[in-house]
């Protein structure tokens, strides 16, 4: 089986960001660490958006997709 586990986006103001994804998309904090600019969100079927706050100047991505799986050795 082979499911998206998280999403992991790179913004550059973490509350702003959290506010609008529980405000417009209705998704709930699981967990979070707004002073150092990190949590994530999840919503009904248990997907979890990872929110990372970093300045753009210093980014090297915007995103990551993670998938959960059984085994990476089996087709």
């Amino acid at each position: 089986m082979v499911r998206l586990d998280h999403l992991t986006i790179v913004v550059s103001n973490y509350t702003a960001s959290r506010d609008w994804y529980v405000n417009n998309l209705g998704l709930r904090v699981e967990f979070e660490n707004a002073d150092a600019g990190f949590g994530g969100l999840e919503d009904d079927g248990a997907v979890e958006l990872i929110l990372v706050q970093h300045p753009l100047t210093q980014r090297q991505r915007d995103c990551t997709l993670t998938f959960q799986c059984d085994s990476v050795h089996e087709k």
